[in-house]
């Protein structure tokens, strides 16, 4: 069995050490919690959906790698399976590749570079139980708002094993005013059905 712990905005720089002055206290609470709703489980797998700092400088980021490697530490699982996508807060606009830090610390956490957003918009990983396609939602480097590049979505074949995609901005609105959602959702939704994913993180 599969057990997939999903956290998303980690927020990692002067906001979260202001609300998690204690963050290997936090990643053993969220590890025993999570290891109380799945035992028996033969594959634990952690998937980050974007921004994990709250604005991208290098020192956020070696902290968020840290809680990363501490949380998969005390809940099981292997730090270098863990799948990361990037987030609006992940672009560093100061710099000539604004995804070149969190590039960096997927690279350091997974030692691959095919888990990198370098010259990608999506990546298909496949494990045992099932393919993540991990989606790049900030990939037109803009702060406000998501999409989805949906000619290289389209690249992407179905597959026998379920399917799911992970992506930070969120598909559908959950308000009248929710401005950070994927300005093409409904394009993207017709492609994950097409494509059979059946969960979207």
């Amino acid at each position: 069995m599969l057990a997939i712990l999903h956290i998303t905005d980690l927020h990692f720089g002067k906001q979260a050490e202001e609300i998690f002055p204690d963050k290997q206290d936090v990643a053993n609470s969220v590890a025993a919690a999570v290891a109380r709703k799945c035992r028996g489980a033969k594959h634990k797998l952690l998937v980050v959906s974007g921004d994990l700092v709250y604005q991208g400088n290098g020192g956020a980021y070696y902290k968020a790698k840290v809680f990363i490697e501490d949380l998969c530490k005390a809940w099981g699982a292997q730090a270098e399976e863990s799948l990361i996508c990037p987030g609006n807060h992940d672009i560093v606009h100061s710099q000539s590749d604004v995804f070149a830090p969190i590039n960096a610390i997927i690279y350091d956490l997974t030692h691959l570079e095919s888990r990198t957003f370098i010259d990608k918009t999506s990546i298909c990983v496949s494990t045992p139980e099932a393919d993540f396609l991990l989606i790049n939602s900030g990939f037109r480097r803009d702060h406000k708002y998501g999409s989805v590049d949906l000619d290289h979505l389209a690249k992407f074949n179905t597959s026998a094993k379920p399917r799911i995609a992970v992506l930070h901005h969120n598909l559908i609105g959950i308000c009248e005013t929710d401005s950070s959602t994927v300005r093409n959702a409904y394009p993207v939704l017709r492609e994950f059905n097409r494509n059979k994913i059946l969960l979207a993180l």
